[in-house]
């Protein structure tokens, strides 16, 4: 015969138990929830600096010079000035990923079988959203790891995949203005240059690449240069001359 108190004691020590595995059960949900927003994140934004990188190069070498592209999730937005509907949409043609072009409120779209039914509407219509500093900083720094700011040794003439990067930094800048970037200027130790000359090179630098990212739009007040001679160096004297743009 059973005890009731024994049996009692059991029923609750199960309801316990089985409790504590519900808790654990949504933690374990919660957790992994949490996990898949932070990897989806990253993924999209990593996704969109590449959209970016590569718009930007096909419009270049179709002959258009936009002051930049932004993204916002898989639709995207070009700055400057096209000539036709017809020439933003063969510059973007073989971008994979993008399906339509949107100019000054008329739209044309073109279908190709490199791309699915839900890629992304490009705009050249002004336009862009205000993104954390953060977010920012990591678009920044990512564009100039991929094109560097870049200069011949006693020159201050941009690399053509300096002068991209800027045209693109000048794009998210212009649509961020609550965030501020210093234009920091480096050279490297050559042979027999004196002190004062490679404190100089980096400060040169620092102001064409400043006076570049103006002329594209960036208010002055958002920007700072400083020239640090040689004190960063890189693995090598053709990376050391070099500007970053740093989002603070």
């Amino acid at each position: 015969m059973e005890d009731p108190i024994t049996t009692q004691r059991l029923r609750d020590a199960a309801k316990a138990k089985r409790g504590t595995w519900v808790a654990a059960g949504v933690l374990t949900v919660l957790t992994t929830g949490l996990l898949a927003s932070v990897v989806n994140w990253w993924e999209q934004d990593t996704i969109e600096a590449d959209l970016i990188s590569r718009t930007q190069l096909a419009l270049r070498d179709n002959g258009m010079a936009p002051e930049g592209v932004s993204f916002d999730g898989r639709e995207a937005t070009l700055y400057g000035s096209l000539a036709s509907d017809q020439d933003a949409i063969a510059a973007v043609r073989g971008v994979p990923g993008v399906r339509s072009v949107n100019a000054d409120g008329e739209q044309s779209e073109y279908h190709s079988s490199a791309v699915d039914t839900d890629e992304p509407k490009v705009s050249t219509a002004l336009g862009g959203r205000v993104m954390d500093v953060s977010v920012l900083r990591g678009r920044v720094s990512q564009l100039q790891a991929e094109q560097p700011i870049l200069f011949s040794p006693d020159s201050t003439d941009v690399s053509a995949e300096g002068l991209r990067t800027i045209d693109g930094v000048a794009a998210l800048l212009k649509e961020n203005p609550q965030a501020k970037a210093e234009v920091a200027g480096h050279s490297a130790n050559e042979s027999g240059a004196s002190e004062s000359n490679v404190a100089l090179a980096a400060d040169n630098r620092a102001s064409v690449v400043f006076d570049l990212l103006v002329e594209r739009g960036v208010p002055v007040d958002q920007l700072t240069a400083e020239g640090y001679a040689d004190t960063q160096p890189m693995e090598t004297p053709e990376t050391s001359r070099r500007v970053e743009i740093i989002v603070r």
